[in-house]
């Protein structure tokens, strides 16, 4: 008898809390802190999806800025329909978004009567997504003395993956976060640099949240980033041999394989050339020409992935 009143117990306890499990509802995407890249009408399409583990009937969203001014949540501003009749514990739908930052809240819906609990993502936005590449200038260095953005909506996936021993998948990494000033900037930038005073400058004058991601690689010259881009080995004229994994390139193009599909992107910010000046003294007209084939590439690799048009 004793026995038998502890199964008891223990099957009440397990049926308690799987009915507490089925109340709950949560978002696999947008990820937190991610910035999707606007497009010159100044929305954004994205992707919705997430689970439930409680019959509804639909799936109901609604955005909030999360400051005045800041955003126009439009038909998003109360709760409004996102997934009809979702099945098999799972939805994804799309959302049309105008440019800002925003707090999202997903719940789902039975018999016009909520259920479960509300899930949220606590910030994301549309705005501007800058990609970094080129020599140290453009990945930064830790240590010197740095600021880290002071705007809130300056963000950054921050997490290296540095392609000298092969790379790890982005999707096990830690996600997006605020620029402060020792965040790595992913791929390889070393910390806030310059990027954290210029997206700040960004996000006051175009009040829009800002995203960067950096592919610089110390030391490459346009030579190596030509090489590396054609599917050679570029040499390393400062260490002696060759960059590993077809770098520096390869960074750049983890970036354009994984983060532009997802996000989209403004824009690459080049910051390179010092030593193509000293010790190579590249002429210009080479210069071009190499430069020319890394833009083609980075084009022929995001094919017809939308940019900020």
């Amino acid at each position: 008898m004793l026995f038998l009143r502890k199964l008891l117990g223990i099957i009440v306890i397990l049926l308690g809390s799987i009915s507490v499990s089925l109340g709950q509802f949560s978002i696999t995407s947008p990820l937190n802190r991610a910035v999707y890249q606007r497009n010159n009408a100044g929305v954004a399409t994205i992707t919705v999806s997430g689970t439930y583990e409680q019959q509804v009937d639909r799936i109901e969203a609604r955005l909030i800025a999360i400051n005045a001014g800041q955003g126009n949540p439009g038909e998003w501003s109360d709760w409004k329909t996102l997934k009809d009749f979702p099945t098999n514990g799972g939805f994804s739908s799309s959302m049309t978004i105008n440019q800002g930052w925003y707090r999202m809240e997903i719940r789902g819906v039975l018999n016009n009567n909520v259920v479960g609990n509300i899930a949220s993502i606590d910030r994301f936005g549309v705005g501007e997504v800058f990609i970094i590449a080129g020599q140290s200038n453009a990945e930064g260095l830790f240590n010197m003395g740095q600021q880290g953005a002071q705007d809130d909506r300056v963000n950054t996936f921050g997490n290296a993956n540095d392609q000298i021993n092969g790379g790890t998948s982005y999707a096990t990494l830690s996600p997006f976060t605020q620029l402060s000033a020792n965040t790595y900037i992913a791929p390889r930038g070393k910390g806030a640099y310059c990027w954290g005073k210029l997206g700040d400058l960004l996000a006051a004058k175009l009040n829009v949240p800002i995203l960067f991601l950096n592919a610089g690689f110390n030391g490459t010259s346009i030579e190596s980033w030509f090489v590396s881009s054609i599917g050679g080995s570029a040499s390393n004229i400062y260490l002696g041999g060759y960059y590993p994994n077809r770098l520096p390139y390869s960074g750049l193009e983890s970036v354009l394989q994984y983060f532009v599909p997802l996000l989209g992107a403004r824009s690459i910010l080049w910051c390179q050339g010092e030593a193509d000046n000293y010790p190579f003294r590249t002429s210009q007209s080479d210069y071009t020409a190499k430069l020319q084939v890394v833009i083609s590439k980075t084009r022929e690799q995001l094919g017809k992935i939308s940019l900020g048009l």
